[in-house]
């Protein structure tokens, strides 16, 4: 259980006061926003040199629904350009991919929070990724010379948190949570509680992913967690009565969070208020999900119990589910909401049209979380058609116009990770 908001001393209140997205969507927040809105899904048919350097791909082909990959030349393209904006650079880690979609989001995020070089270097980071870069995986295990660079730059699992480290000067305390789909939630999480027990004034927090690879492709087809439909658009159907699993995208959010004195200090509107979070670990498998729904409830009472001891009255006016559309991950998940939250309380994911950002999964989604709150719009849930019978929650199939104040976003994760923070515009 985690407090990071307290009525009655509003000035240490953990705000966001920026963030980026980057996806299959759209390289900005606002792109993959207006996207998501319409009701669009990023997911395609892949080539066999978009998923891997090798060419006999065309039985996995086969058998995966596509992905949602983010254009590679137009990436780089928008990286030169936001590159020479940071305060130092690290043009070794921006040859990855996962990287570069990272350093995108990094700026959009800085740009909106006002920061500069000075502001910048007082800063935590909590960045992680579900696994490290495989693209960086690939190279070091084809490269005769075995660069060192390659690997302490692209390879380790840090080395999305070190390259924001080196391009922001920021000398802050650090971390790399490393927890499956919920690293991004999480990220948040912990970022909130720096900033919360006085560690830091300032965090730059967020996730990246790029698992369009064929030993996770396989690994998950393997798993029964990939959709088997023909049509990788229409795929992922969260909580539909006739889903089969996601869509493997790629992606990365970044978000500066601060202490509400401190940006008031430096004249900045925050985007949002991080109210409280829970965080438990569900024992019952290795990539299975206590179907009871008894751990996705226990993790929302605390986020509920942490508003409370903050002096907040909390029910959210919309609910971001992690929707894998996946049998089991689904009907857990709706069945721990359904027993705490009123029957007219929307909830809307985004797997439809994003694709399963695994690592950046979490970030990716409460940046839209905190969208929808902005804009007052509940989006669509992509591919929703008829809700299954046995998920007896409110899934929002179109976008819906409402006056949104609070919101709760979750995540779960292979391991037993599951996450919930709770957002207001208390600003």
């Amino acid at each position: 259980m985690f407090s990071f908001a307290d009525n009655d001393a509003p000035e240490t209140d953990v705000v966001v006061t920026g963030m980026g997205i980057v996806t299959a969507l759209g390289l900005s927040a606002d792109e993959t926003w207006a996207r998501v809105v319409a009701g669009e899904s990023s997911g395609r048919a892949l080539r066999n040199d978009e998923i891997d350097c090798h060419n006999d791909l065309q039985d996995l082909l086969r058998r995966v629904p596509g992905g949602c990959r983010i254009d590679r030349r137009v990436l780089m393209e928008q990286v030169a350009i936001c590159e020479p904006a940071f305060p130092q650079q690290a043009p070794e880690a921006l040859r990855d991919p996962m990287n570069q979609m990272l350093a995108l989001s990094l700026a959009e995020a800085v740009g909106q929070a006002g920061m500069n070089s000075e502001q910048l270097m007082s800063a935590g980071c909590v960045v992680g990724t579900s696994k490290s870069s495989l693209a960086a995986l690939d190279s070091v295990g084809q490269s005769a010379t075995r660069d060192p660079q390659v690997f302490r730059d692209q390879f380790l699992p840090d080395a999305p948190l070190r390259m924001v480290q080196r391009l922001t000067g920021a000398r802050g305390p650090a971390l790399c949570p490393v927890a499956a789909c919920a690293t991004g939630l999480i990220s948040v999480i912990h970022g909130a509680e720096l900033i919360r027990t006085g560690q830091a004034n300032c965090c730059i927090v967020g996730s990246a992913d790029a698992s369009l690879h064929p030993a996770v492709m396989a690994s998950f087809h393997r798993l029964g967690v990939l959709s088997r439909q023909s049509d990788p658009g229409t795929a992922c159907r969260p909580f539909d009565q006739n889903r089969d699993g996601f869509v493997i995208g790629e992606g990365a959010a970044v978000f500066v969070l601060e202490s509400r004195r401190r940006a008031k200090h430096r004249d900045i509107r925050p985007i949002a208020r991080v109210v409280s979070a829970g965080w438990q670990t569900d024992p019952t498998g290795l990539t299975q999900i206590d179907q009871s729904g008894r751990i996705v409830r226990g993790t929302i009472q605390r986020a509920v119990e942490g508003a409370r001891n903050a002096g907040v009255s909390f029910c959210p006016d919309v609910v971001s589910v992690h929707g894998t559309a996946t049998e089991s991950n689904d009907l857990a998940e709706a069945r721990g909401l359904s027993e705490l939250l009123p029957s007219d309380v929307l909830c809307f994911g985004v797997k439809g049209a994003t694709g399963h950002l695994l690592g950046a999964a979490g970030s990716v989604e409460f940046g839209l979380t905190l969208m929808a709150m902005q804009h007052g719009l509940v989006p669509p849930t992509a591919n929703h058609q008829a809700t299954d019978p046995q998920c007896s929650i409110n899934v929002s199939p179109n976008a819906e116009l409402r006056d949104i104040r609070s919101a709760l976003k979750l995540s779960l994760g292979f391991g037993g990770q599951v996450a919930a923070v709770l957002v207001d515009d208390a600003c």
